[in-house]
């Protein structure tokens, strides 16, 4: 290979749009914009978590869709990037643990985070705790709304 050539890029590598030569990103980096997706995904799930009438919100609107059998767009959203899918499944089963304040539900902990992937037999790398972090912050947000 020559000063100019670049190597053959792996099957399903994100390029570069301009040079067409592969991104190279450091460790712990996820693909552009795929947090930002994720946190627009589970912006709108957690939206249709909202209890309303003592069912949650995707009941109501599944029933709508039963009935006139219509789709409403909020439950034709499109699935969280891959690169973050599992972050997501893990923040939901993270979430079902929380404790409360007395005042409202508490932030996961740095610990509760840590006990929860010790025993969960998972290695944390330092981006997924970061996005994990993110959609803490957004579901507590959401939730102080309501």
């Amino acid at each position: 290979m020559h000063g100019s050539e670049r190597p053959p890029a792996l099957p399903g590598a994100e390029l570069d749009p301009r040079t067409g030569a592969p991104i190279r990103r450091r460790a712990g980096q996820f693909p552009g914009g795929a947090l930002a997706a994720l946190l627009a995904f589970a912006e709108g799930e957690f939206a249709l978590q909202r209890a309303e009438n003592g069912a949650s919100r995707r009941a109501h609107l599944e029933q709508v869709a039963r009935q006139t059998g219509q789709l409403p767009d909020e439950l034709g959203q499109a699935p969280p990037p891959a690169a973050l899918a599992h972050v997501y499944d893990w923040f939901l089963d993270l979430s079902a643990g929380r404790g409360g304040t007395g005042f409202g539900p508490a932030p996961l902990s740095a610990g509760e985070i840590a006990a929860w992937a010790a025993l969960s037999g998972i290695t944390l790398r330092d981006h997924e705790v970061r996005a994990i972090r993110a959609l803490d912050r957004l579901w507590l947000s959401l939730a102080a709304r309501e």
